[in-house]
């Protein structure tokens, strides 16, 4: 009897397209649902670790980024006078920073890459939670700083020459942002970025407070001195709005992957509406044969769950071959590492949506067929 209900599984009059398009639908989805649900877990994450609940960012009145901020030089010598700014060795905690982009290409590589890139002067150190993970922290001779996700994509390393700005720069670190407040691939001198880039003002200033407490009095009065027009945020509320666009966008990816897998489940439904009258007289024979509906049912459900087996298995293909265990999307990851816990709910998922787009229709077509062709009685 088994060879006979083999042969009825593997036999299907829907056009081999039709199975390649299901397969591929539900393992794109498949492949895309863990990943965009991990994602969104981990920009909530990483945006509600952003920066120190001591720091001020100064922009321009007006100015939503530090791309659009433009900032006289003067701005830090008023700044760096008021009380309840931080002061270390004698010296004000008053960053000044330059936030720009740059077409960055490796010596010798014909790949050029767009990378933000932000010049610093050695007060952003004491403000910022930056560890130099490999290197020196040290900016001088045209050296630069570079972020992991900016050294994966660059393939660069401690003593490795990049072209920045037309110019030739050596990397002489690397760095890793504890607080996840930097946008930023690339940091460098501030003087020799804006010598570089041709500017002369800043984009921004990163202010010190004394204690977290002085942050609201030291926002208050930044934004009433008349001798500078500036907007001042606490760093922890600098990107509320960035962070609900980010995640908005991550959790369409999970909306995205769950109607692709509602299609998926829709088109094997109909599927199998067209497939299973096709196959009545192999129903009838199995019925004669002394199978119950049950099995009949169990057969023919085989097919859509070799489907999404399949769909399933394409997907944990899909994720190796993409690889690597993360790509970065700052200011969070999104990771495509291959987990058991990955690979058993691609499967899971993959088959739960064959089972829902093909059983009730195989059902529904079943209980037909037995009407009309009962079963003979078993010698």
């Amino acid at each position: 009897m088994l060879p006979v209900v083999l042969q009825v599984a593997a036999r299907s009059p829907l056009p081999r397209r039709s199975w390649i398009a299901l397969v591929a639908t539900i393992a794109v989805a498949a492949a895309a649902l863990p990943a965009a649900l991990s994602y969104s877990r981990e920009l909530g994450s990483a945006y509600e670790a952003r920066g120190s609940e001591r720091n001020v960012v100064v922009l321009a009145k007006g100015a939503g980024s530090d791309a659009a901020s433009v900032l006289p030089r003067r701005t830090r010598r008023v700044i760096a006078a008021y009380p309840r700014v931080a002061v270390k060795r004698g010296v004000p905690l008053v960053s000044p920073e330059l936030a720009i982009e740059s077409r960055v290409s490796v010596l010798g590589r014909r790949d050029v890459a767009v990378m933000a890139v932000r010049g610093i002067e050695p007060a952003f150190f004491e403000v910022e939670q930056i560890d130099v993970v490999n290197g020196s922290p040290s900016l001088h001779g045209r050296a630069v700083l570079v972020g992991r996700p900016a050294q994966r994509r660059l393939g660069v390393r401690v003593g490795s020459v990049i072209s920045m700005f037309g110019e030739r720069w050596v990397v002489g670190g690397l760095f890793d942002d504890r607080a996840g407040v930097l946008d930023v691939g690339i940091l460098a001198d501030l003087d020799d970025v804006m010598k570089a880039a041709g500017r002369e003002a800043y984009s921004s200033l990163t202010v010190r407070a004394d204690r977290a407490d002085d942050v609201s009095t030291l926002v208050h009065r930044l934004e009433r001195d008349g001798r500078i027009a500036v907007t001042a945020v606490p760093e922890r509320d600098r990107d509320v709005g960035a962070r609900r666009r980010a995640i908005a966008a991550a959790w369409l990816g999970v909306l995205g992957a769950l109607l692709g897998l509602a299609g998926a489940a829709l088109g094997l439904r109909s599927a199998m509406v067209a497939v299973v009258p096709c196959r009545a007289r192999d129903i009838g024979t199995l019925r004669a044969l002394g199978f119950g509906a049950t099995a009949v049912l169990v057969t023919l459900v085989a097919e859509p769950v070799a489907v999404g087996a399949a769909g399933g298995l394409l997907a944990i293909a899909l994720r190796a071959l993409v690889g690597g265990p993360h790509i970065g999307v700052l200011p969070a990851h999104l990771r495509l590492d291959l987990t058991p816990g990955i690979v058993g709910s691609s499967l899971a998922v993959s088959v739960v949506v064959a089972l829902a787009g093909g059983a009730p229709a195989v059902r529904r077509v079943v209980k037909q067929c037995a009407t009309a062709a009962p079963a003979s009685p078993t010698r």
